[in-house]
């Protein structure tokens, strides 16, 4: 039997307990952005492409909950790329949680308070890993709309980085997905980078809009 890891009081990192309080907050948000987008699309929520399951009450983290209110202004455009961080985060929460035999999608309000997450070691790894994807969409995006970037001397390194990093979002080459495939890919990222970096570093606001920022370099 696999017993929950103690987490150290002086530790940088958050609990398990922390961490599933804000999965069920994602999952809400969710639920709500899916509900907005299925109503503007004339679709059923059974209809919509994403699935994911009510969570119930949600009693932690309150304040990082979507006001029903503030999504009313949103543009079709500006909805999407909100659904798709989202669904980056809430993705990312699943990897935390995942074991062999997992369910998908998971509903946060089943898993057990005792649940343990990945081990540090993983974690660290994912967060190179998700940032040097971030990264590499990033350059394409650059690189196909900003012609200076290309003559300039940075461009050469940056290639060369670019190719050391696969990539297939929707199971093609990055360079073979249109620019709204790249954008979509690019706002998951951004949900699951912020959501990992929140995990790690218990100081850290979960909406600090540095935790979605991209270094110059990817590794």
């Amino acid at each position: 039997m696999e017993l929950p890891v103690q987490q150290n009081p002086s530790s940088p990192w958050r609990s398990a307990n922390e961490v599933r309080a804000m999965a069920l907050v994602v999952q809400a948000n969710l639920v709500q952005l899916k509900t907005f987008d299925a109503k503007r699309r004339g679709l059923s929520s059974s209809e919509h492409e994403i699935r994911v399951p009510p969570p119930g009450a949600v009693l932690r983290y309150r304040e990082a909950l979507l006001d029903r209110e503030s999504l009313k202004p949103y543009s079709d455009a500006e909805l999407t790329l909100r659904l798709h961080e989202f669904w980056g985060r809430y993705c990312l929460m699943q990897w935390l949680f995942e074991r062999d035999g997992t369910e998908k999608p998971v509903n946060f309000a089943s898993v057990s308070s005792a649940a343990p997450l990945r081990c540090p070691t993983e974690l660290v790894v994912k967060l190179d890993e998700v940032h040097a994807m971030l990264w590499r969409l990033r350059f394409e995006q650059r690189r196909r709309t900003d012609h200076t970037y290309i003559s300039s001397t940075a461009f050469h390194r940056h290639l060369e980085w670019a190719g050391q990093i696969p990539l297939q979002p929707l199971g093609r080459q990055v360079d073979q997905c249109a620019d709204e495939e790249l954008l979509l890919s690019a706002c998951q990222h951004v949900g699951m980078l912020a959501t990992l970096r929140w995990v790690m570093d218990r100081t850290r606001e979960w909406n600090d809009p540095s935790l979605m920022e991209v270094s110059d370099q990817p590794f």
